[in-house]
């Protein structure tokens, strides 16, 4: 794995294991990159292929159905970390996967109820091996599915046992294996974040991903930087910027990034807050955590093939502009008709679906944006597919009522 901005052992155990396994598999670590990459482009895959199908099952020899396949095959966001050996595209698949059986366990009785319960419980709580945040997401998706389910108080309350009881199993599991590797009790370890005051001053601006991290957080870069690659709302006056500047030279001629460079950042991060505290770190907040999705700075693996130089390249960056733009357009009109279907006891089947995926593109976006503070695009990747589920509901949904279930599927 690539090296971390950060020291500690937060990271969970649960992605090196399958690398490994994928090494076990593979005569070289290039046959098993191959085949990580291979096992991680048909779990997206597979999941798209279910999108459409569940819209098939809404709509009845439709040529919406033709938009939306479109939709879901023309797209890259999902397939851009496939290739990665990072956790976030696993992530994303399973995670999605137990949606959909969460959305099973909803609409469905009987005992295949109870089978979908189980193994959509136990793969969204297997997520929290993969990245150390999805400890928050599982309970969440798991409760809003039982929020969902129409039965009794008593058979409600039974559900939630059996769910927490697999959470807790999983949870322990993740403690045990740090216990005996580290001796420590907690489910994860520290991480101690390198550059700290460096951080907190791109982060006191409207920074970008590719301003902050990629231009000058990443590696060495900030050892041959200056003030002038940076925009001018990174300075509120000419103070900030000769500090800066000072900070930068510092670590040039030291060769190394240490605790007095960091001390320079810091100081310039504590004046921006003490000056506008509202702006440079309310509005700054909300800026990264729409970042996750609107960073249109950072170009997918399609452009970069391409090269944005040519018009080819050009004219397929600004298609995929308008693309992002309109399905989150959609996705936001699929929540629109499914708060007023079910506010009208209306609700059809797949509204329920729309409201577990809405819920997972949420609570993705106010953890990793509002309460952690990240900006950087590849950890909303959990939630690409959700959000594309809901733009395919949107475009159900203006498909209007003509060959439509209207009945519940049980």
């Amino acid at each position: 794995l690539p090296r971390a901005e950060g020291k500690g052992d937060w990271r969970p155990v649960g992605y090196p294991v399958f690398l490994a396994l994928c090494r076990s598999l593979a005569s070289d670590w290039l046959g098993a990159r191959a085949l990580c990459a291979v096992v991680q482009f048909s779990l997206i895959a597979f999941v798209l292929l279910i999108f459409q199908w569940l819209a098939c099952s809404a709509l009845r020899k439709s040529y919406w159905l033709f938009l939306i396949a479109i939709m879901l095959g023309a797209q890259p966001w999902t397939f851009e970390d496939c290739r990665n050996m990072l956790p976030d595209s696993l992530t994303a698949s399973l995670t999605t996967l137990g949606i959909l059986g969460l959305f099973g366990f909803v609409v469905k009785q009987g005992v295949i109820q109870n089978i979908f319960f189980f193994f959509s419980c136990l793969t969204l709580c297997a997520t929290m091996f993969l990245r150390p945040e999805m400890i928050v997401m599982a309970p969440v998706l798991i409760g809003g599915a039982l929020f969902l389910k129409q039965e009794s108080r008593s058979i409600l309350f039974r559900y939630s046992v059996y769910g927490a009881m697999l959470f807790f199993a999983c949870l322990l599991l993740q403690v045990f294996y740090r216990n005996l590797s580290t001796g420590d009790l907690l489910p994860y370890g520290r991480f101690s974040l390198h550059k700290r005051g460096a951080h907190n001053w791109v982060n006191s601006w409207f920074s970008t991903e590719q301003n902050a991290y990629n231009r000058f957080l990443h590696g060495g870069k900030i050892l041959n930087t200056s003030v002038d690659a940076f925009p001018k709302r990174a300075f509120a006056d000419e103070f900030e910027r000769i500090e800066i500047q000072k900070a930068l030279d510092l670590a040039r001629t030291k060769g190394v990034y240490d605790e007095q460079v960091d001390r320079l950042f810091q100081s310039v991060a504590d004046k921006r807050l003490r000056d506008n505290f509202f702006v440079n770190a309310v509005l700054t907040r909300i800026w990264r955590t729409g970042m996750l999705w609107f960073n249109f700075e950072r170009n997918n693996r399609l452009t970069m093939m391409l090269g944005p130089a040519i018009w080819t390249g050009k004219a397929v960056v600004y298609a995929s502009y308008v693309m992002r733009i309109s399905l989150f357009l959609l996705a936001g009109y699929a929540l629109f008709s499914a708060l007023r279907n079910f506010r009208n006891r209306t609700a059809l089947w797949y509204h329920r679906l729309t409201a577990l995926m809405f819920l997972c593109v949420l609570t993705r976006t106010l953890l990793i944006g509002m309460v952690l503070g990240w900006m950087i695009d590849r950890y909303a990747l959990v939630a690409w597919p959700a959000m594309l589920w809901c733009a395919a509901a949107g475009m159900i949904d203006l498909a209007g009522s003509t060959g439509m279930e209207k009945t519940e599927k049980k």
